[in-house]
C-alpha cells in the first residue's frame, strides 16, 4: 500500500467514526460520560490530521472545541458542553433531559459537524500533506545529524565533521530534486543537485553560488591528504549547512 493510500484510508476512518459520533448523539444513545470519552478519543488523531493536511484551518478547528474569543462569549464551545457534569436526579436520565435545555446538545451536532466538514475537505490535499510531513521528518534528520557534525568537530574530528555536515547538505538538496521529479544520479554530489536544481529554475542565483561555496569548503576540508581544515573553516561548513537546509527545505 502506498502513503497516499494509506493516508485516506486513515481519513476515512476518522471521518467515519466522527460521523457515527454525531449520528449517536444526536439519536441519544450515549451517556455523557461516553460522549465525553468518545470525542476525546477522536478529537485527538483528528487535529493531528487537520494540522499536517490544513495547517492554515487547524486554528478554526479547535477553536470549535476550545473557546478562543473574549470570556465571556455567550456560545458554548465543546469543551464547556463536555465538562458540564450531570446533575444528580439526571444521571440516569437520556441525553434530551441532561443537555436540558437542548440548546448545548444542539451547539455540539453543529460543532462537530463543522470540524467534520474541515476534516472532509482535506482529502484533495493528502498528496501535499504527505509531502509536508516528508519535509518535517527530513529536516528533523538533517538537524540531529548537524548538531552530530557540531560534536564531531568538539571532538577534534574536523574532517568527519566535515564529511558529515557535506552529506547532510547532500541528502537536502537530493529530497528537493526527487519532490520535483528531477532526473539526477542517486549517488551525484551536493554541487551536481545543485546544478540541476539551478537549471530547473529551483534555486536563485544567490542560494545557488551559496551552495557552490559550500561544495567548494567542503571539498577542502574532507581532501584526505594535506593539513586538516581549521576549526574555523569547519564551523563556517556547518554554518552554511544550517543556512542551506533552512532557506530551501
Amino acid at each position: 500500500m502506498n502513503p497516499t493510500t494509506a493516508a485516506t484510508n486513515q481519513l476515512h476512518i476518522l471521518l467515519a467514526s466522527g460521523r457515527a459520533l454525531l449520528e449517536r448523539v444526536e439519536a441519544e444513545e450515549l451517556d455523557p460520560r461516553s460522549v465525553m470519552t468518545a470525542y476525546e478519543q477522536w478529537y485527538t488523531p483528528t487535529l493531528a490530521a487537520v494540522g499536517l493536511l490544513l495547517p492554515e484551518r487547524r486554528a478554526e478547528f479547535e477553536s470549535y472545541y476550545r473557546r478562543t474569543a473574549e470570556v465571556g462569549s455567550p456560545t458554548p464551545c465543546i469543551a464547556d458542553i463536555l465538562s458540564s457534569p450531570p446533575l444528580a436526579g439526571e444521571r440516569k436520565a437520556g441525553l434530551a433531559e441532561i443537555f436540558d435545555p437542548a440548546t448545548p446538545r444542539l451547539i455540539f451536532l453543529h460543532l462537530l459537524g463543522l470540524q467534520l466538514a474541515i476534516l472532509g475537505s482535506a482529502e484533495s490535499l493528502l498528496p501535499l500533506g504527505l509531502s509536508r510531513l516528508e519535509s518535517t521528518v527530513l529536516a528533523g534528520l538533517l538537524d540531529a545529524q548537524l548538531a552530530a557534525a557540531g560534536e564531531l568537530l568538539a571532538r577534534g574530528r574536523r574532517r568527519a565533521a566535515a564529511a558529515l555536515a557535506d552529506v547532510v547538505v547532500e541528502q537536502h538538496l537530493a529530497a528537493l530534486a526527487r519532490r520535483q521529479e528531477l532526473l539526477v544520479a542517486e549517488r551525484s554530489s551536493s554541487a551536481k543537485f545543485a546544478r540541476a536544481l539551478r537549471k530547473a529554475g529551483l534555486l536563485d542565483r544567490p542560494r545557488y553560488r551559496e551552495a557552490r561555496r559550500f561544495a567548494r569548503l567542503a571539498d577542502r576540508c574532507r581532501r584526505a591528504k594535506g593539513p586538516a581544515p581549521s576549526r574555523k573553516e569547519v564551523r563556517r561548513l556547518i554554518a552554511r549547512a544550517q543556512e542551506i537546509v533552512h532557506g530551501t527545505l
